[in-house]
């Protein structure tokens, strides 16, 4: 089975797609979807539901990613260790501060300055 797949920078990749491609790979362990800037939460909730096996998510750039999908990532992927949400200008310190009480063992979370304070 599957474990790692990298889509870095495929720009025209929509929600459709990585709905269908968590369905097909629920033992994926590493998936990037960094500068894929066409996904919205709508991805990251599909692969938080389908995938909770997940250890390294990058959502880097990935512009239209808010709270709510940072939530249900957290909440359906107990196992993630590591996520890179630099350039997620929509995440807000309020959906961080979830993430980190439903996550403690998140050790790596890639922050900058663009996170927004709600």
């Amino acid at each position: 089975d599957l474990v790692s797949i990298d889509l870095t920078g495929i720009a025209g990749l929509q929600d459709a797609a990585i709905w269908q491609l968590s369905r097909g790979c629920r033992w994926l362990r590493d998936l990037s979807l960094a500068w894929c800037v066409q996904l919205s939460d709508q991805s990251c909730i599909q692969v938080g539901l389908n995938c909770p096996l997940l250890v390294q998510l990058s959502l880097r750039g990935c512009t239209k990613v808010t709270d709510a999908a940072v939530v249900q990532v957290a909440h359906n992927c107990c196992y993630l260790k590591s996520l890179d949400l630099r350039g997620c200008h929509q995440v807000s310190t309020s959906g961080l501060d979830a993430m980190a009480m439903m996550l403690p063992s998140c050790h790596v979370l890639f922050l900058d300055k663009s996170v927004n304070s709600r």
